[in-house]
């Protein structure tokens, strides 16, 4: 099996593969607009008190300077409204990341990717938070299961998430 050593992205920079850490959960989250705080569609950051969390990794980069990609991949269900996920970092109340993710179809997939520079070589825990873009239509997302909050897949279907560190 071949190993990743190097990367090329746009614009052509280029860096040694250093680490990677993953996440993966087959559990069933609902998310309901009645119950949960919506991330809004507008021109507003989401903030860490939106949406519900469904998945956490924390990670140790090696050098401060390096660069992180960070990527999740969110199996999903959701009948009739716009959806969202962040990404936060040790718990700051901006997102650091955010993406629409209009899953209103049956075995939707939302996805969301972020490039930054560790900054640090202190742990940073990651936090993604999913929800509905408004409140009270009783509406639901569920992740990694259908409108009925049954497992897809017989629970084999997953989030998950990756995280992968490079030299610059």
């Amino acid at each position: 099996m071949s190993q990743i050593t190097t990367i090329t992205v746009s614009g052509g920079a280029a860096g040694k593969f250093v680490n990677q850490a993953s996440y993966m959960s087959n559990a069933v989250i609902l998310i309901d607009d009645n119950v949960a705080t919506p991330i809004p569609y507008d021109n507003t950051t989401p903030q860490i008190n939106e949406g519900v969390q469904i998945a956490s990794l924390v990670y140790t980069p090696a050098n401060a300077n390096n660069i992180l990609y960070i990527h999740i991949e969110v199996p999903s269900t959701n009948g009739n409204d716009y959806t969202a996920i962040a990404l936060f970092a040790n718990g700051g109340p901006d997102a650091l990341a955010a993406r629409n993710c209009s899953s209103q179809l049956p075995g939707s997939l939302m996805l969301l990717t972020h490039r930054m520079v560790a900054g640090s070589v202190a742990p940073i825990t990651f936090t993604w938070r999913a929800g509905l873009d408004s409140a009270g239509f009783g509406d639901v997302l569920v992740i990694n299961g259908d409108e009925n909050e049954n497992p897809i897949y017989g629970g084999v279907s997953n989030v998950i998430a990756f995280i992968y560190e490079f030299e610059p």
